[in-house]
């Protein structure tokens, strides 16, 4: 990163905001994708899994892994669903 000139995104300090704006985001993604398809399981599994990754991001990080795997579930799941609503 230091070679292109980001080399201060290696500190930490800046890597929790960006990391709390972009849970955020996909968020407001899964929420919207809520709103077009009417059922909340991808925005409850999505608003879990970021609170987990944010939680445990510099706790544990084998448990951080499993929130964002569960933030690309909830991903997967809120465009079946809109999938789905579109086939109805």
């Amino acid at each position: 990163l230091s070679a292109i000139g980001l080399g201060f995104l290696i500190n930490d300090a800046i890597l929790l905001p960006l990391l709390a704006i972009f849970l955020v985001v996909t968020l407001i993604g899964l929420y919207v994708g809520m709103r077009h398809h009417g059922q909340p399981w991808a925005f409850i599994l999505g608003l879990t899994s970021a609170v987990i990754t944010f939680v445990f991001i510099f706790i544990n990080t084998i448990v951080a892994y499993f929130g964002l795997a569960g933030l690309i579930v909830s991903g997967v799941l809120n465009i079946w669903l809109k999938t789905r609503s579109l086939q109805n």
